[in-house]
């Protein structure tokens, strides 16, 4: 079989996508990424400010059943660079 760059990435794109429902923590990783990334977006203060409760939300959603993960997640939503020093033993 021959396989080019969209075969390779729709491959690695699923791999992902296995991954992150086999472990749940990977998923709330890329999510709490994505959350502090929001700052760096070109839009008003007003967008990303409703962008980041829309997303802090979903992000919570996610550890519904866990209470103590989920004030772990928190703890790690209210502090940009506490998770930039703990985010590679979160997994």
């Amino acid at each position: 079989m021959k396989y080019d760059k969209v075969t390779l990435g729709e491959i690695k794109e699923h791999k992902n996508e296995r991954r992150e429902k086999r472990n749940i923590r990977v998923k709330v990783c890329r999510m709490i990424n994505q959350y502090h990334s929001i700052d760096n977006i070109e839009a008003t203060e007003e967008e990303k400010k409703d962008a980041k409760k829309r997303y802090r939300r979903e992000i919570l959603k996610e550890c519904q059943g866990n209470n103590i993960f989920k004030e772990e997640v928190r703890m790690y939503l209210n502090d940009k660079r506490l998770w930039e020093n703990k985010r590679d033993s979160f997994i």
